[in-house]
């Protein structure tokens, strides 16, 4: 029993020493040095989708806006040519709050990307006006010789609205990736729809009769 445990302990020392002999400590101040990762590109591949909330702010030009309506009013008078440059109706500001959806596409090559969009938006704009243009017209056709015809005063009266509900937009886009900021460009077209066709009203009149006029004034020859 006594020569065994000798044995094991030979044995022991022999491996403690081994092991001892293998270790290689590393050289003090010694440092790893580790190659540095290749340069890669953030990445903007992909299919993309989300929500929106917004304001949206317009202004309508209604100018002459009746102008068709009051020439076929007067399509078979002296005056009908008169309304054709006159601008009855202001411009209008009108504005609201929109929400919807967006959707896209981006293709990536390396630094350049390449993209579609799809945008919509549900909202409430409702611009609408009224106003009117009195003006003194002399019109001697059909006059008797000697005379003129004096339209005083001649007043067309307009109002004019529209309903706009949506409003969506494709574009294409362009960029170049820098890091994890991308700088890029678009170009599109937008559609606007309106749930409800567009309102006007016109009314022509020169003295409570449209296309009459008021007075026949002698020439300053025949006074």
């Amino acid at each position: 029993m006594r020569r065994l445990l000798i044995a094991l302990g030979l044995i022991a020392s022999i491996c403690g020493a081994r092991a001892q002999e293998l270790e290689l400590p590393a050289p003090p101040d010694s440092q790893v040095l580790l190659s540095p990762p290749p340069a890669g590109f953030a990445g903007w591949s992909g299919i993309y989708v989300g929500g929106q909330v917004g304001y949206s702010a317009d202004r309508v030009d209604f100018g002459n806006n009746v102008n068709d309506l009051a020439g076929y009013i007067l399509r078979d008078s002296v005056l009908a040519s008169a309304v054709s440059n006159f601008t009855v109706l202001p411009k209008v500001s009108t504005s609201g709050t929109t929400y919807g959806w967006f959707a896209g596409f981006n293709s990536q090559w390396e630094g350049a990307m390449l993209g579609i969009e799809l945008n919509y938006n549900h909202t409430t704009l409702d611009p609408s006006t009224a106003d009117s243009e009195t003006v003194r017209i002399a019109n001697d056709a059909g006059a008797p010789s000697g005379h003129h015809f004096i339209y005083d005063p001649f007043t067309v009266l307009g109002t004019s609205a529209f309903h706009i509900t949506d409003i969506a937009t494709l574009r294409g886009r362009a960029g170049c990736t820098a890091g994890q900021f991308m700088p890029y460009a678009f170009l599109g077209a937008a559609v606007r729809a309106c749930r409800r066709a567009a309102d006007r009203d016109c009314l022509v009149y020169e003295d409570g009769l449209s296309g009459q006029p008021k007075s026949s004034h002698p020439s300053p020859a025949d006074v």
